[in-house]
């Protein structure tokens, strides 16, 4: 997944709380409610990427990228410099590694111009429950107010960043700011992610191999049956994936067993006798269904997989 912190405080909580080390907000508003864009820092897992907005008096610019260390949190931790927020008591906390700032600031007036019409378009069609960082008003696009953190699905990104970018002085492509290997990086990090999310909702968040009920999220995978680099048409595609918890998704990828297209597993013996212990677990499944979600694994993708684990 990715998000965009915008930030107009160059502070931003003073030491221990710089700007590129976390993201963090007050857990309720001085309305005593819980704003979406302070709850979504919560929702935050180890390994997002999170694109850094500022503002300052020249305008507002995406001027570098960082990762999270872990998932979002609450503390009762307060920053040394809370500013408006000294009276409160509980936040919200992610923490950040690895900022790295572009080589040139992307400005946001530029990419409002420039994808006017698809951002327009991308924000009439959005969910209801999809908070995202900008608003039409007054019949201009224009940064929401208070839209501190937010999520970037794989679309708006595309609008976002995928084409030429113009900057107040040259013209450049986003691949060029970053490198072309840490941009697919991004790419494929948003993908996997929403790819697991729907694949986890497909198997109502519970283990597809039978007799597993595994049904808590933080130990659920959304696991693709042919890999994200053999198969570009499939990458996205939910009859692609199968939800696993991390045992039966990591005896899967190490080809163990293979799932046949009837839906019923087969353990390949010579390779789980290396594994001694856990043949002992997946033997008993031998021949059993797979649980099915509302869109089925597609045959073809099972073929391969077993194609690729025979070998």
């Amino acid at each position: 997944m990715m998000w965009i912190e915008y930030s107009r405080d160059r502070v931003h909580g003073g030491p221990g709380w710089e700007f590129g080390t976390c993201a963090w907000a007050p857990t309720i508003n001085r309305a005593n409610r819980r704003w979406p864009y302070w709850i979504s820092i919560g929702d935050v897992e180890r390994g997002d990427m999170i694109l850094h907005l500022q503002e300052s008096r020249e305008g507002t610019f995406f001027v570098g990228i960082s990762e999270a260390t872990d998932d979002g949190y609450i503390t009762q931790s307060k920053p040394p410099y809370p500013g408006e927020w000294d009276d409160f008591s509980e936040f919200y906390r992610v923490d950040l590694k690895n900022f790295q700032p572009f080589q040139e600031s992307i400005g946001l007036r530029d990419i409002f111009y420039i994808h006017d019409e698809l951002l327009r378009n991308y924000y009439s069609k959005k969910s209801k429950s999809e908070h995202v960082f900008y608003v039409i008003q007054n019949s201009k696009l224009q940064i929401l107010n208070g839209a501190y953190f937010s999520p970037i699905t794989l679309d708006l990104y595309n609008i976002l960043f995928e084409n030429n970018i113009i900057s107040r002085k040259t013209h450049f492509k986003l691949d060029k700011v970053i490198a072309g290997e840490k941009l697919s990086m991004v790419k494929q990090r948003i993908g996997h992610s929403e790819f697991s999310r729907k694949v986890k909702y497909n198997y109502n968040y519970k283990c597809c191999f039978p007799g597993c009920e595994i049904n808590d999220e933080r130990f659920l995978v959304g696991s693709h049956i042919e890999r994200w680099a053999d198969n570009v048409k499939k990458r996205g595609d939910i009859s692609n994936g199968l939800c696993l918890c991390v045992f039966h998704d990591k005896a899967l990828e190490r080809g163990l067993y293979y799932i046949t297209g009837n839906y019923k597993i087969k353990i390949i013996e010579s390779k789980s006798y290396t594994y001694s212990n856990v043949y002992k677990i997946l033997k008993p499944y031998e021949n059993k269904t797979i649980r099915k979600g509302r869109v089925l694994p597609s045959v073809e993708s099972l073929n391969r997989h077993y194609q690729r684990s025979i070998k």
